[in-house]
């Protein structure tokens, strides 16, 4: 029953979805294709060219079930009850989780497991499967990527466009309704100077603010910093003792010495926030 259920469940998930949608199929490495349960429910819903298989537990097989492995993963492969997934294929991994170290960060927890990832697909002799991005999950991500950004390029930026062209053409049928141009660029004499006028107050209004922001900014974080450094620094320089053969190199250093602690600071983040959020 409850197989029953998860069966229905998915079938409704998969029949919502859109035609864009990519799938990710999960098996077992120490389970046999015939045995793989969702094989039936890609095959029955034409899933096979928008699925990606990931065969988990790579690292838990004996030597000599190994060359099954790379069978699986071979997309020319076509005998042992396994699905042709084209154009994506499978990809295997390893499913090894390691603890977190004291004070170790989590990048460097999954660096180690990458790496440990690797060298067991190393030791059982798969380093052809690492190189063709067949196994690990540096693999898996890879061709993840690349669906997505086949995707984006195919299919969202040329629907985008199109909607960007609806939603304009709708725009240019209500200002033809109302009586107006399309652009600018169709007005003259004072219809022009009117739209003008009204577009410099309105930057004026929305930029103004942003103006002020940026010259307190520059006043307070580095205009009189700046001016407070410089005066004590050259009146330093101004005291201290000069011998007339000495006297380049002392102005050398002390330019030198100005310039490297210079008290120019980082923008505060906030100042950022608000000057974004005015412009």
């Amino acid at each position: 029953q409850l197989t029953e259920q998860t069966s229905k469940l998915v079938i409704r998930q998969i029949t919502n979805l859109g035609d864009n949608d990519i799938f990710l199929w999960v098996v077992q490495a120490t389970v046999r294709p015939a045995n793989w349960t969702a094989s039936r429910l890609i095959s029955e819903n034409g899933l096979l060219d928008r699925t990606i298989g990931v065969i988990t537990r790579c690292d838990r097989l004996e030597m000599h079930e190994v060359d099954d492995l790379r069978n699986w993963l071979d997309p020319s492969f076509a005998g042992d009850d396994r699905l042709q997934l084209q154009p994506h294929g499978f990809v295997g991994i390893a499913s090894k989780v390691f603890p977190q170290k004291d004070n170790e960060s989590f990048h460097s927890l999954m660096h180690r497991q990458a790496v440990a990832e690797v060298q067991s697909f190393n030791d059982n002799g798969m380093q052809d499967e690492i190189s063709e991005d067949r196994a690990s999950i540096k693999a898996l991500m890879s061709k993840v990527s690349s669906v997505y950004a086949k995707h984006v390029i195919t299919t969202w930026l040329p629907g985008t466009v199109n909607r960007l062209l609806a939603a304009w053409t709708l725009c240019c049928e209500e200002l033809k309704a109302l009586g107006l141009p399309r652009c600018s660029g169709a007005l003259h004499g004072d219809a022009l100077a009117q739209l003008m006028e009204a577009a410099s107050e309105e930057a004026t209004r929305r930029l103004k603010p942003l103006v002020g922001l940026a010259k307190q900014l520059f006043l307070t974080s580095s205009l009189q910093p700046l001016r407070a450094y410089l005066e004590k620094e050259l009146e330093t320089i101004s005291k201290s003792e000069l011998e007339l053969v000495l006297s380049k190199t002392l102005l050398d250093d002390s330019c030198s010495d100005l310039c490297l602690n210079l008290p120019i600071k980082e923008v505060h983040e906030a100042w950022l926030e608000q000057a974004f959020a005015l412009l």
